[in-house]
């Protein structure tokens, strides 16, 4: 099993460990159309662990390119999208739609984090859906969609805000392409959420931000 989730079903896909260097995998399954293996930002032993893990796992991501004009893949996060600063969720991103995306869900995570409370994917950082499929960005500090907990105990956004001297942690800000619109309930937490979009999911791809605390 995967995060308690059934793993053939669901499938390697959010920062799941087994061992190695967790990948900013999410549990949740059927590979994209048109997927194709992503280039991590960076070099070094962890760069080649995640992309043989990839591979390993079948990790499969689609076309749909996610950005941010706050930050380059792989570089850091700007502090004033942390809980060291306001705290507001930095601005994203997205193109190559797949054809028939009827809404977007977009999520955040850290696989790095010391305490992992949402079944072995990490900590949740944000939780949003029911973003319309005619949307191709967010912006800074977004307030409208559908919000559901994140693991501070709030809706919402909750920005990086690792331990004190406990190295550099990996964001993954996930855009979730979906074959169903933006009719989802209120209040999903992460889990619910990707078993409630599984079957509906037409293409995935993330963006990696980085933040540590001295």
């Amino acid at each position: 099993e995967v995060g308690g989730l059934a793993e053939p079903r669901f499938g390697p896909l959010m920062g799941i460990s087994r061992g190695q260097d967790s990948i900013g995998a999410l549990p949740l399954g059927r590979a994209a159309s048109g997927a194709r293996a992503p280039a991590e930002s960076g070099a070094g032993s962890r760069s080649a662990s995640i992309r043989e893990e990839e591979r390993h796992m079948k990790f499969a991501l689609s076309d749909l390119q996610v950005s941010s004009p706050a930050f380059e893949n792989g570089g850091r996060i700007p502090a004033k999208h942390t809980g060291e600063g306001e705290d507001t969720s930095p601005p994203l991103e997205w193109s190559a739609v797949p054809d028939g995306a009827r809404s977007f869900a977009v999520i955040c995570h850290d696989p790095d984090a010391p305490v992992v409370s949402s079944g072995g994917i990490g900590f949740v950082h944000w939780v949003l859906y029911n973003i319309p499929g005619t949307a191709t960005n967010l912006p800074e500090g977004v307030g409208n969609h559908t919000s559901g907990p994140c693991d501070f105990g709030k809706p919402g956004y909750g920005g990086p805000m690792p331990p004190n001297g406990h190295g550099t942690h990996r964001y993954f800000f996930w855009v979730l392409a979906l074959g169903r619109g933006p009719d989802h309930e209120p209040g999903l937490t992460l889990r619910q959420l990707l078993e409630t979009i599984e079957s509906d999911l037409i293409g995935m791809n993330r963006l990696m931000g980085t933040y540590g605390r001295a």
